[in-house]
């Protein structure tokens, strides 16, 4: 507890085949509200942002569900998000999952071209707040469940099978 990663704006992360970022304790920042310059998740495929790391020209191109997931797995676990773009995650999983009383606070971002949710909470007291943000090109861009929590404002989500999936025990503001 009381570990951070921090990710500075402009900061592009080539996320491999299969990976993931799981927080059991302490925070992620990623980005920053003022930037001009996000901060961008996407696959190692994806040549259109950080050039060609994978150095295999045109032989690869990304596709939804690239990598898997960036979660928060505990109480003692927050993500906080300004001014990024998440692309080509959420294989066999949203690309935010939050669990077991996780928080997150997601601003300024766009999340899309997921095989899963943008975001999913569940298993009691999570606890979400997305503002001024797109959803897009995902399964479901919320899934709730489980006595999550989350306070939704000036969002958009766009080409989703739902925008909003609420299961049990889900308390949803706004």
């Amino acid at each position: 507890n009381g570990n951070t990663l921090t990710i500075e704006e402009g900061v592009v992360v080539k996320m491999q085949s299969g990976r993931s970022i799981i927080l059991m304790n302490g925070n992620i920042i990623i980005g920053n509200a003022s930037s001009t310059s996000p901060v961008v998740f996407t696959s190692e495929k994806d040549d259109t942002h950080g050039g060609d790391t994978n150095s295999d020209g045109d032989a690869t191109t990304p596709a939804v569900g690239d990598w898997k997931k960036i979660q928060a797995s505990s109480s003692n676990s927050q993500i906080t998000v300004n001014n990024a773009v998440f692309r080509y995650g959420g294989f066999s999983s949203a690309v935010f999952e939050l669990l077991s009383g996780a928080q997150a606070t997601i601003a300024s971002t766009t999340i899309e071209y997921s095989n899963s949710n943008g975001i999913a909470m569940r298993n009691g007291e999570t606890s979400l707040t997305l503002a001024s943000s797109t959803i897009s090109n995902v399964y479901d861009a919320i899934g709730i469940s489980f006595q999550a929590n989350a306070n939704i404002t000036n969002s958009t989500f766009t080409n989703n099978r739902r925008g909003i999936a609420i299961d049990t025990d889900a308390d949803v503001d706004n």
